[in-house]
C-alpha cells in the first residue's frame, strides 16, 4: 500500500465502553490519515442494551482518545454511509479479530455499497494484535460484573466508571509504612463512609488457613521453597513469622518475595473477588505493598498514603521493637517514595489521585483529620 495519507478517514464504533482494542485500532488508523473521524454510533438493534447513553459514550471516547492529535470524535444515530458522505471522508477503517469478523464486515461493506456505490471499495480492515483479539466491550462488562480486574483491557478511568455503574463500587486504596495506623484509618473510613474495608494481609492469612485443596497446594509449595517448618505441625497452616524470617533473611530476599507473590496472587485475587460480591459504595482496600508491588490499578490509582505523626507511640501500642521495625522497614518503602511511585503511574495512565494523610494518636487531631479525609474522598470524581 502507498504511504500517501488519506485526507479524512472514518472509524465507526459503538464504544459501550471504549476498550484498549478500540484505542489500538484508532491509533493505527490515525497514522494513515491527515484527519481521522471516530464515529460513536447507535446500533438500532442494541439501543435498549447500551450501558451508557450516546452522549456519555461520546465523552468517554473523547477522553480515551485525547492523546491522538489528529482524531476528532463525533456522535450520530444515523447511517454510517450518511456520515461518510456528509463529512467528506475517503476511507473507512474497521477492526477485525478473526475470519468471522472479516466475513461480517465484508457483508456490511456490500450493503453500504448499495446506498453509495463505490463505498465498499473504500473499506480497509485492520487486524487486531494477538493480545487484544479476545477483547470486546461486552466481555469487559461481563468481567466487571464478575469482579475481575479489567485494567489490561480498558483505560483506568473507564474501569473506575464501569465499577461504579455496574457494581455500585468506588475503589479507594490505603497504604503506608509499618506502625502508621493505616488499618485503623482504613476501618474508620469504611465506617464513616458507610462502605466496606478489605485488607490484602487478611486475605493472605485466610489463604494460609483455608481448608481447600488449592490452598493446601500453595502451602506445600511454600514448604518446598522455605522448609517444612514454615508449616504447622499438622502441615495445614502457615507459620507466618517463620515464613517472613525466611524471606527477609534470604540472600535473594527480593527474588524469594517475587516467587511467593507469583504463587499466592491468583488465590488471593480469588478471595478478593469473593469479598467484593458483598461490597457496595466506597470499598477501602488496604495493602502495605500497594505502591511497591505496582497494584494501585486495582483501586484505579486512587490511594491514601498514611504516615504516622506519632510513630513511637504506635510502635509501643503494637509491641513492635526497634529491631523488628528496622527489619521490616528495610523491605518497605517510606511514605514519600510511595507517593512518588503512585504519582508516576497516575501521570502515565491519566487518572487517579494520591491523598497523603498524617495519622495522629491524639483523638481530637485524629477526628479532625479523618473528617477532612472523608470529605476529600467524597469529592473524588470518577468521570
Amino acid at each position: 500500500m502507498s504511504d500517501e495519507l488519506f485526507d479524512r478517514g472514518l472509524v465507526p464504533i459503538s464504544g459501550d465502553p471504549v476498550t484498549n482494542g478500540h484505542v489500538d485500532l484508532i491509533a493505527r488508523a490515525s497514522r494513515k490519515c491527515k484527519t481521522l473521524l471516530v464515529l460513536v454510533a447507535n446500533n438500532k438493534t442494541k439501543t435498549d442494551k447500551y450501558l451508557f447513553s450516546l452522549e456519555e459514550r461520546l465523552e468517554i471516547a473523547r477522553r480515551a482518545l485525547s492523546h491522538l492529535p489528529n482524531v476528532e470524535v463525533v456522535a450520530s444515530s444515523g447511517l454510517l454511509v450518511d456520515v461518510f458522505m456528509e463529512q467528506g471522508c475517503d476511507r473507512v477503517f474497521r477492526g477485525i479479530r478473526n475470519e468471522e469478523d472479516r466475513a461480517y464486515e465484508l457483508h456490511l461493506a456490500s450493503l453500504n455499497n448499495t446506498l453509495f456505490p463505490g463505498l465498499g471499495e473504500k473499506f480497509e480492515f485492520l487486524l487486531a494484535p494477538p493480545e487484544l483479539t479476545h477483547v470486546s466491550s461486552s466481555l469487559v462488562k461481563e468481567l466487571v460484573l464478575q469482579r475481575v480486574d479489567v485494567s489490561r483491557f480498558v483505560p483506568i478511568f473507564i474501569k473506575a466508571l464501569l465499577e461504579v455503574r455496574l457494581r455500585g463500587q468506588t475503589m479507594i486504596g490505603i497504604t503506608g509504612g509499618i506502625a502508621s495506623g493505616k488499618t485503623w484509618v482504613g476501618k474508620q473510613l469504611a465506617y464513616r463512609l458507610g462502605g466496606t474495608y478489605l485488607n490484602f494481609d487478611d486475605l493472605i492469612r485466610e489463604l494460609y488457613e483455608e481448608s481447600s485443596r488449592g490452598a493446601q497446594m500453595v502451602r506445600n509449595e511454600l514448604a518446598k521453597l522455605f522448609g517444612s517448618d514454615v508449616l504447622s505441625g499438622d502441615g495445614i497452616h502457615v507459620d507466618r513469622d517463620v515464613l517472613k524470617r525466611r524471606i527477609f533473611t534470604h540472600s535473594s530476599s527480593d527474588e524469594m518475595m517475587k516467587k511467593v507473590v507469583e504463587l499466592t496472587s491468583p488465590h488471593v485475587m480469588r478471595l478478593y473477588r469473593q469479598k467484593l460480591t458483598q461490597a457496595k459504595g466506597f470499598v477501602i482496600v488496604e495493602w502495605a505493598q500497594m505502591a511497591q508491588m505496582e497494584m494501585s490499578y486495582l483501586v484505579n490509582h486512587q490511594v491514601i498514603v498514611v504516615e504516622a505523626a506519632d510513630r513511637e507511640v504506635f510502635l509501643q501500642k503494637r509491641g513492635i521493637d526497634q529491631e523488628a521495625f528496622t527489619r521490616v522497614s528495610s523491605h518497605q518503602w517510606g511514605a514519600q517514595r510511595q507517593v512518588e511511585a503512585l504519582q508516576t503511574v497516575i501521570d502515565r495512565d491519566g487518572y487517579g489521585k494520591v491523598l497523603s494523610y498524617e495519622n495522629h494518636y491524639d483523638p481530637v487531631q485524629s477526628d479532625e483529620g479523618l473528617a477532612g479525609l472523608v470529605d476529600a474522598i467524597r469529592g473524588l470524581v470518577v468521570f
